[in-house]
């Protein structure tokens, strides 16, 4: 098996007519960063919807809305490929990262099925790298896909140079 087996990409149609929705819904927010070690993402809502209730939960996830067609479709896709029941998505949050901005390996508990989606990518080496038996891959992506791959799949963000990087992700389970 290759490291492409394992992803699932799917590319959102007329992507730059969402584009900039998505981009208005996160600039809404608070801003905050998380820096830690082998992290420095200069915004996002991770620990936000965590530490909201009620109505300011729902809203929270605004900046997701122009996409909720394509995840679905994206959803039905994985669905129909690995004969799934259905999926349920257990948490969304977007990321940034400006000029040398990263995230370390990591993997993904909430679900069996980690997403990212490419909001801003103006450049493709900082898009989302994998380590698979002790190999690293890097998968072709561009503004406007969508890849889900198994969680425990170790992956990280490298540093990003230049203009800013913006992503959202989402974990589900699949049954």
């Amino acid at each position: 098996m290759e490291i492409n087996d394992f992803i699932i990409k799917t590319k959102i149609p007329n992507f730059d007519k969402i584009k900039n929705k998505v981009l208005d819904g996160i600039d809404i927010l608070p801003k905050m960063s998380f820096i830690h070690e082998g992290i420095d993402v200069s915004n996002t809502d991770f620990y936000y919807q965590k530490s909201i209730s009620g109505e300011e939960q729902q809203n929270n996830h605004i900046y997701a809305r122009p996409l909720e067609k394509y995840i679905r479709t994206h959803c039905d896709k994985l669905i129909n490929l690995n004969r799934y029941q259905d999926v349920d998505i257990t948490s969304i949050w977007f990321q940034q990262y400006e000029d040398n901005g990263k995230h370390g390996l990591h993997t993904h508990a909430d679900g069996n099925i980690a997403n990212v989606i490419y909001i801003e990518l103006p450049n493709k080496d900082s898009a989302t790298k994998f380590i698979w038996k002790g190999e690293e891959y890097s998968i072709d992506v561009e503004e406007g896909d969508i890849i889900s791959f198994p969680s425990m799949l170790s992956h990280y963000s490298p540093t990003n140079y230049g203009k800013r990087k913006t992503i959202i992700s989402f974990n589900m389970s699949a049954y």
